[in-house]
């Protein structure tokens, strides 16, 4: 009996002593400032884990998210002050979530970004690029615009299709294809939604033109932020 009371003593010494857990994101730090700021909270006494992961929220900002679980609400405190040291600004400190980000355990979320960093401009080719359904349409197909400048088409009541696409005027998509012969337009926009989980950038195509071997229907894409 003794000895069942000392592993649960130990075990319990052992969990409560555990260091708290830091998820750096290192998606925008070169690999000498990552080992820089591993080595700092290491140091500190965190256990480091790195990641790769999309940024929580609409915009990129250096950010810490942690668990209400913490188990140790100076920890917060210690990681801001580590990464200042290296002239690191954190803008937003959030509690348990932001957008699809979670953290339930003993750990905190460390995303950062160097002082130089500008965000690439996404193009419109980029923002076309993606997995498109039907939209207000009975017919139920789907058109892939890949970043190959290649789509494919497929049609649950017909024939696949696939061929290539472009941007003209810098406001319509057009697809086609030689044999059989596909020229198709499609006028696209883009707008943002807001739901109770966040907020999703919205994709949509209107025909302008038809096809035999292409539903006339709007096509739509969402992708959450």
């Amino acid at each position: 009996m003794k000895l069942v009371v000392a592993l649960i003593f130990s075990f319990l010494l052992v969990a409560c002593t555990a260091p708290t857990t830091v998820h750096l994101n290192v998606k925008y730090l070169d690999q000498d400032a990552q080992q820089k700021i591993v080595t700092d909270l290491t140091t500190a006494g965190f256990n480091v884990v790195t990641n790769k992961v999309d940024f929580p929220g609409n915009h990129l900002q250096p950010t810490i998210i942690y668990s209400p679980l913490i188990k140790n609400t100076d920890s917060v405190n210690t990681v801001l002050s580590t990464v200042k040291k290296r002239d690191y600004q954190v803008v937003q400190v959030d509690m348990l979530a932001n957008s699809n980000h979670w953290y339930t355990k003993d750990s905190i979320g460390l995303y950062l970004l160097p002082a130089d960093f500008k965000p690439a401009k996404q193009t419109i080719n980029d923002k076309m690029v993606g997995d498109y359904v039907t939209h207000n349409c009975e017919h139920d197909a789907s058109l892939s615009i890949k970043q190959s400048g290649e789509w494919t088409y497929q049609y649950s009541g017909g024939d696949d299709a696939k061929g290539n696409w472009s941007i003209l005027d810098s406001t319509y998509l057009f697809i086609e294809r030689d044999e059989p012969w596909i020229n198709l337009y499609f006028e696209f926009s883009f707008s943002q939604q807001t739901d109770m989980l966040g907020s999703v950038n919205i994709t949509k195509l209107v025909p302008l033109n038809d096809s035999s071997y292409i539903v006339k229907c709007g096509f739509i894409k969402g992708i959450r932020q």
